[in-house]
């Protein structure tokens, strides 16, 4: 799970070079010790390396953040939807941008089909497969992703062809594409 929230490393240090503030990492939906909009007081945009792979729940002693990369696209979406309400929270801003990479794409794209795009902006997606993954490329997800993530990411699946055949609500998107390997 800690390996998702470095594929956007390189990507936040530009967005620094162009102004934006480093504003960490958010995995949970904790709000213990957060003033509501303390981040928002500045002029300056704010970048957040987030990570859906994280749950919390709670315990007699407080919160317990733990790692969970078993679940299914769906299951992703609802954490989406408290890491945004999060980021909305520390900055008092009622809509966030989204940047997603690959799988990170259908997540925010079933995001915005349960809950609707009032929270976004605007969506940009990075090698996101839309279309869902092919038996060839399929075989090389279990490389990485998990048997629920891999099933719903097959160009067959019923999560491809709802996602697919659903309408998406009024929110920009932009597709950052590539060809061949």
């Amino acid at each position: 799970a800690e390996y998702s929230f470095d594929t956007f490393t390189y990507l936040q240090r530009k967005l620094e070079d162009d102004g934006y503030i480093n504003a960490g990492s958010i995995y949970s939906i904790n709000y213990d010790n957060v003033t509501i909009g303390v981040l928002g007081r500045t002029n300056n945009p704010l970048s957040f390396r987030v990570s859906y792979y994280f749950d919390v729940f709670s315990t007699e002693e407080g919160s317990v953040i733990v790692q969970t990369k078993t679940d299914n696209i769906d299951t992703y979406s609802i954490r989406l939807k408290g890491i945004i309400d999060n980021i909305k929270y520390r900055t008092d801003k009622d809509k966030v941008v989204i940047v997603a990479h690959s799988m990170g794409g259908l997540v925010i794209r079933r995001y915005i089909q349960i809950f609707g795009s009032k929270d976004i902006e605007k969506v940009i997606l990075i090698g996101t497969p839309n279309k869902g993954l092919k038996k060839n490329i399929l075989n090389g997800c279990y490389l990485f992703g998990t048997e629920l993530e891999c099933r719903d990411m097959n160009e067959e699946s019923l999560f491809i062809n709802k996602l697919n055949n659903m309408n998406q609500q009024e929110v920009p998107f932009y597709n950052i594409i590539g060809t061949g390997c």
